[in-house]
């Protein structure tokens, strides 16, 4: 290879990760990682990609990513935990994976599976072997990700060493910086308004559906405040019904009110993985359809895409996308593009991880999830106080809430914030000192410029009312609320 060819692939290849926001370093050498003590040897045809660090170190190839998660387990019960856990999503779901296979090798455990190949990913790696290897006091998870089929596990265990490798105490998160998108007239003075220049926050409401407005029309007329946002959830559907999102954008934009947009898909009649099948194209006419409507509409709208992703119970989060985070990133990223296509410069993109991972493990960690800086306007924050109805649970006030999530995430990420959605339940505890106490620290708090209020219940399984999150389940909720939106 001549050298001038040389120079110009190298030059490529730092241009490609230069644009997409890659610590890169070459591989060709044992990788040490100090934060987690241990040492990778990786093949030469590996770069290593630290941007997801302190959680993970990526090794990737054109054919083959390993990522290494370092999970604390201070006992053989809890690395039993871990183990059996993260497996388990795998081992039950024999509807979107084939060739499972999971044994153990010398105190090691391996899991080998594949999923289908996804149309919309350019050279899916849909082939997988996870080893979780025990090692003092912790658990080395090495995930693999190959666009061929692979059973050669031993491998990548030789790979790792620890090799004496102290481990560092304190972890460092990056700092995370976005830049705005290019926002029409409209929507870059709404966005100034509430985001950039606000000293004070603006409140919004949910009702399941906000369009029965004689509801909220009777609590704004009892607190003596308007909310200028709404939100309001809509599914991911085979077939696209015009009246699905216009209706609602228009409604509001009629009151004087701007909706905070939610689209969170679900897992389809025969138990299949929608997201997958997003991913695969099955969903195009859906998403351009959905993104249109939206774009034409013009006015400001706040966007959130498959929030709380970072919650076992979604079916877009890792734990049920095979334990594969990068698949979230390329979900945002194509539906993100398909709104681009349509010119949706009316779309205001709020990231919406929820405050608390679960499992609190790091391949879940909501950094894994970050789909980078240019795909993101707001940060979400979300944390409810759900009382002690469910066996585990217990009272938390506001403060013990936010401000740790408050102190963490403004290291992390340099972009304004809103709650997306909050609210506190009433067993447990004083629901109306609970609001009181929240309303006179929710000011401390000067990088969150909204807060939607959770206008409903949860319920159990025999139907009954387990978290009463109403804004106005009693009167003095009703003059806790308007004491205090008659200060403002």
């Amino acid at each position: 290879m001549g050298s001038r060819l040389k120079f110009f692939l190298i030059m490529l290849i730092v241009a490609i990760a230069t644009a997409m926001s890659f610590s890169w370093k070459n591989a060709n050498a044992f990788y040490i990682n100090e934060n987690d003590g241990y040492t990778f040897n990786a093949p030469s045809e590996f770069l290593t990609d630290e941007s997801f660090m302190p959680d993970t170190v990526r090794f990737v190839s054109r054919d083959t990513t390993i990522e290494i998660y370092v999970q604390p387990c201070k006992n053989k019960s809890k690395v039993k935990e871990y183990i059996n856990y993260t497996n388990e999503a795998i081992t039950k779901d024999t509807l979107n994976y084939s060739n499972i296979r999971q044994f153990k090798d010398e105190g090691n455990t391996v899991l080998i599976w594949s999923r289908k190949k996804l149309s919309r990913i350019s050279n899916d790696k849909n082939h997988y072997i996870k080893i979780d290897i025990p090692h003092q006091g912790n658990v080395y998870t090495m995930l693999v990700k190959s666009s061929k089929e692979q059973w050669n596990y031993k491998k990548y265990i030789n790979m790792l060493t620890f090799r004496g490798i102290a481990k560092k105490k304190n972890e460092v998160y990056p700092v995370k910086i976005t830049a705005n998108d290019n926002f029409n007239e409209e929507t870059q003075e709404f966005y100034n308004n509430v985001f950039v220049n606000s000293y004070k926050v603006e409140w919004g409401i949910y009702q399941p559906d906000f369009r029965d407005m004689p509801n909220i029309y009777y609590i704004e007329e009892h607190i003596g405040h308007k909310f200028n946002i709404v939100l309001h959830y809509s599914d991911l559907l085979v077939t696209y019904n015009p009246t699905l999102v216009r209706d609602v954008l228009d409604k509001a934009y009629f009151e004087g009110r701007t909706v905070e947009l939610t689209l969170q898909p679900y897992r389809d009649h025969v138990g299949e993985n929608t997201l997958f099948s997003v991913l695969d194209g099955k969903y195009d006419e859906f998403l351009h359809a959905y993104a249109k409507d939206v774009a034409e509409f013009s006015h400001p709208v706040l966007f959130r895409l498959c929030n709380e992703m970072n919650g076992d119970w979604c079916e877009y989060s890792g734990y049920k996308m095979s334990l594969d985070t990068e698949l979230y990133r390329e979900l945002y990223h194509y539906v993100y593009n398909i709104f681009k296509e349509h010119n949706a410069d009316n779309v205001i993109w709020v990231w919406n991880p929820n405050g608390k991972s679960f499992p609190d493990f790091k391949w879940n960690h909501e950094s894994m999830y970050y789909p980078g800086n240019d795909y993101v306007d707001v940060l979400g924050l979300t944390l409810y106080n759900t009382g002690n109805f469910y066996e585990g649970e217990k009272w938390i006030e506001f403060d013990d809430l936010y401000r740790p999530l408050y102190e963490r995430v403004s290291k992390e990420y340099d972009m304004p914030f809103m709650i997306t959605e909050f609210a506190s339940a009433r067993k447990g505890g004083n629901k109306e000192k609970w609001t009181e106490k929240m309303l006179s620290e929710i000011g401390n708090y000067p990088n969150i410029k909204a807060a939607v209020w959770w206008n409903e219940a949860d319920y159990d399984a025999k139907g009954n009312v387990s978290r009463a999150y109403y804004i106005n389940d009693s009167q003095e909720m009703v003059d806790i609320f308007e004491e205090y939106f008659s200060s403002k």
